[in-house]
C-alpha cells in the first residue's frame, strides 16, 4: 500500500502543481478549463485562491512523505476539489472519458490518505 500511496502522491503533485502554476496568475487557460469542467464561469479571485490552495496542497503532499497530518489535510482538500468537479460533471450529463481525469485525482487523493494513515 505504501508504494501505491507514493504513486498516488506523485500523480497529485504533478497535476496540482501544474494547476497552481496556471491558476495563481489566473491564466486564461485555467479559467477556460475551470469553466469547461464545472460549467460555471469563475471570478478571477476564485481561480487565484484555488491556485494558492493547490500550491499549499502540493507542499502538504510533499511534507506528507515524512509527516502524516499534512498529507491527510492536502489529500482531503484534493478529494473535495476533485469530488466537486466530478459532481458538477455528472449533474451536467458528462459521461465516459470526460469523467476519467478528476475521478483519477479523487481516487489518488483517497489512496494517499489511506496509505498515510495506515503507515503512521
Amino acid at each position: 500500500m505504501r508504494i501505491l500511496g507514493g504513486v498516488a502522491s506523485g500523480i497529485l503533485i504533478l497535476e496540482f502543481s501544474l494547476s497552481a502554476v496556471a491558476n495563481i496568475p489566473a491564466m486564461q487557460v485555467a479559467v477556460n478549463r475551470f469553466t469547461s469542467l464545472t460549467r460555471t464561469p469563475p471570478r478571477r479571485d476564485v481561480i487565484v485562491m484555488i491556485g494558492l490552495l493547490d500550491l499549499l496542497g502540493v507542499v502538504g503532499v510533499i511534507q506528507g512523505f515524512w509527516h502524516t497530518a499534512p498529507a491527510v489535510a492536502a489529500g482531503s482538500f484534493f478529494a473535495l476539489l476533485s469530488g466537486f468537479v466530478v459532481y458538477r460533471q455528472l449533474t451536467h450529463g458528462d459521461k465516459g472519458k470526460e469523467l476519467v481525469p478528476y475521478t483519477l485525482f479523487l481516487a489518488c487523493a483517497l489512496i494517499m490518505i489511506i496509505s498515510r494513515v495506515q503507515s503512521s
